[in-house]
C-alpha cells in the first residue's frame, strides 16, 4: 500500500467503496497493540539478513494486488478486473503508482 491514502476498490456485494490503505493501517495498529507496542508508530525496527537494524515504514508490509482488464481478457472473464478509483489529494503528498504487467 502507499503512504498516502487514496485508492478505493469497489465491493460489489457490499455495494461500497473500500480503502485498502486505511484497512492496512487499522490492521497494523491492532497488530502493534496485540504485541504491546506503540500503535501510533510510523515504522518498526527490523534486522536485515546482514544483521543491521533499520526502520521499516509500516506501509511497506502490505501489498494490494488488483487484476486488471488484461488479466480479465487472457482468462476469458474467469478473473474479473477490479473496479477501482483513486481519490485526488487536495493537500499533502501526491500519490505515485504504476501498473506491473
Amino acid at each position: 500500500v502507499a503512504a498516502v491514502s487514496g485508492l478505493e476498490v469497489y465491493d460489489e456485494e457490499e455495494e461500497a467503496w473500500l480503502r485498502p490503505e486505511l484497512m492496512a493501517r487499522t490492521h497494523w495498529e491492532k497488530e502493534m497493540e496485540a504485541n504491546d507496542q506503540d500503535s501510533t508508530a510510523l515504522s518498526e525496527k527490523v534486522i536485515t539478513p546482514d544483521g543491521e537494524a533499520m526502520d521499516l515504514p509500516w506501509y511497506s508490509r502490505y501489498l494490494v494486488l488488483m487484476p486488471g482488464e488484461l488479466m480479465q481478457l487472457v482468462t476469458r472473464n474467469e478473473v474479473p478486473a477490479v473496479v477501482h478509483r483513486v481519490v485526488a489529494v487536495t493537500n499533502g503528498n501526491a500519490r505515485l503508482s504504476c501498473p506491473v504487467l
